[in-house]
């Protein structure tokens, strides 16, 4: 078996083109993007639990007050 000269080699493998560093850039926009999308929403869903959860405590105090000033009459 012979081997394979540089010449004939490089007929077989195609020279690789150099990188596109435009393509590199918008690529990389792209993912700083979508990660600012995911962070702006993850923030967003992140305030809305922390409202539900004041509202919520706000609601129950509501709430327990007003029972305790029905069973205070109640028991006169």
């Amino acid at each position: 078996m012979k081997p394979i000269s540089a010449r004939s080699r490089a007929a077989l493998i195609p020279a690789i083109p150099p990188p596109k560093m435009r393509a590199l850039l918008i690529t990389g926009t792209s993912m700083v993007l979508r990660g600012w999308r995911s962070l702006a929403f993850a923030t967003a869903i992140l305030m809305i639990s922390f409202a539900f959860f004041v509202a919520s405590f706000g609601v129950l105090g509501w709430h327990h007050d007003e029972n305790s000033r029905m069973f205070a009459i109640s028991k006169w």
